[in-house]
């Protein structure tokens, strides 16, 4: 994105100025023709990444792309003001000229991606031919470039730019705005269907098939709670299920949802695909136990960047905790005299604390994903191997725990009650709201018992369940986690 977004205005700005200075026949010094070429260096983000979600691309190329336009466009307003110093007429024989600047623009970001392919392809994401060449096709022109000729029209006349060239520059923009925007807007799609990349890959495919089973399977529950009552009777199924586009067409038993799925079908490629939603999972669960107060927020910020770091090769995020739950090589000198007793004993129990709260964290983190993709792809074998990887991963986890509980179960009874504190404030939260919207509660009876349990928070986070600190020596010598320094 930065390769883009810095070096490629800059290339991009180049090749159209420079093409514009020699093939118009304006008489525009270069200064002139660079702005004009500044004004349709930046690609619109709203427009390119509408389109691409649209027609499903991935992820990285739409992220990539995104990331572009939203930093180039600083770029580019950057070198409209160098270049305009203060700058921005129409003509009917000017259209021959748009077209050939369409492809003059068309030809600047193909050497732009080519001449950065190599270290596209080498660093950030990656970039593979294919999606170099929808990033080609792909720079369309928006709102940023529109603005910039709008800003150097209004302000021709009084700089050295005149009012004829400030008319021109609004009508080149505007123009190759609308033929971005036309031809390679509506043709892209084409161009990522002659590419294979609008198509599902198998593993994705398999899912929502055993998705669409799942759905009839849950629109038949709810057709038991609801089908009948004793007010309105029975419905017809038949006709309610010809109202559902999705499930109409699925007949109960037809689909077999662990199809494809079976031993001979452990690709890497599925592999991958799965361990990818099982760890989005596992991200989900920690933002979801910040929100009840099971972790802290720079727990919760650890945890995260431990699934960032993980490798599509095995499950691995356990990797990147170690060093936050083991105690560094500074802890034993931590027994010198020099150092007073509390300080230490304080230093090695938060750290202490700190260590429980992300192996709990991630051991309930990893069971609630795994229960999760059980629930989604079943007990086919390339489930079976991603648990296989979740539970080998947590047993580090569990034998730091037990260590403690042994050694100083009063740290995980202190965290157990603020968890716990904090979870019913929570709950009380969710029954006072629930009161109010099912109409039992008014205003001012709201307002008086959310204070009251805000209260209890705010108390909470001040002055917190806090463990009663042991003699420092006691510590050290209970404790195997620390007694091998």
């Amino acid at each position: 994105m930065v390769l883009l977004a810095g070096p490629g205005v800059l290339i991009s700005t180049f090749c159209i100025g420079s093409l514009l200075k020699l093939t118009f026949p304006y008489n525009w010094d270069w200064k002139t023709s660079l702005l004009l070429g500044g004004l349709l260096g930046a690609t619109d983000p709203v427009a390119v990444v509408a389109l691409l979600k649209e027609l499903g691309a991935s992820k990285k190329l739409t992220t990539m792309i995104d990331g572009e336009s939203l930093m180039n466009d600083g770029g580019v307003i950057i070198a409209e003001g160098v270049l305009s110093g203060q700058k921005i007429s129409y003509e009917g024989n000017s259209w021959g000229f748009l077209f050939l600047l369409y492809l003059y623009v068309q030809l600047s970001r193909c050497v732009v991606v080519g001449v950065l392919y190599p270290l596209l392809r080498r660093f950030g994401y990656g970039l593979d031919w294919k999606e170099s060449i929808i990033l080609t096709w792909s720079g369309l022109r928006g709102a940023v470039s529109l603005s910039l000729a709008l800003s150097v029209k209004q302000s021709s006349g009084s700089s050295y730019l005149s009012s004829e060239t400030g008319t021109r520059f609004l009508f080149f923009t505007g123009g190759i705005v609308f033929l971005t925007l036309v031809v390679n807007g509506s043709t892209t799609q084409l161009l990522l269907h002659l590419l294979g990349m609008d198509s599902l890959a198998a593993a994705k495919k398999r899912i929502l098939e055993y998705r669409k089973c799942e759905m009839l399977n849950t629109a038949l529950k709810a057709f038991e709670n609801l089908g009948d009552d004793e007010e309105l009777g029975s419905a017809d199924w038949h006709t309610v299920i010809t109202h559902i586009s999705s499930l109409k067409d699925l007949e109960r038993g037809q689909v077999n949802p662990h199809n494809g799925y079976e031993a001979g079908n452990l690709d890497p490629t599925n592999i991958t695909d799965i361990r990818i939603r099982f760890l989005n999972g596992v991200q989900v669960a920690y933002w979801e136990m910040l929100d009840d107060g099971r972790i802290t927020q720079s727990t919760a910020s650890v945890l995260m960047q431990s699934v960032d770091l993980v490798s599509t090769e095995a499950l691995c995020d356990w990797r990147g905790l170690k060093p936050c739950v083991r105690f560094p090589n500074y802890c034993k000198f931590l027994q010198s005299r020099i150092i007073p007793r509390k300080l230490v004993t304080y230093l090695i129990v938060e750290r202490l604390e700190s260590a429980c709260y992300i192996s709990s964290a991630f051991l309930r983190a990893h069971r609630i994903a795994r229960l999760q993709l059980h629930d989604f792809l079943g007990t086919s074998d390339i489930a079976s191997t991603v648990f296989n990887e979740s539970e080998v991963e947590g047993e580090e986890a569990k034998q730091f725990l037990e260590d403690v509980c042994d050694s100083f179960p009063q740290v995980l009874s202190v965290l157990k009650t603020r968890q716990v504190t904090h979870y019913v404030l929570n709950h009380l939260n969710g029954y006072i709201k629930n009161l109010e919207k099912v109409g039992l509660l008014e205003g001012k009876e709201v307002s008086h018992l959310h204070d009251v349990v805000q209260s209890d928070l705010k108390k909470l986070l001040r002055n917190p369940p806090l463990l009663k600190l042991p003699n420092v020596n006691d510590l050290i010598a209970t404790n195997p986690l620390l007694r091998a320094l």
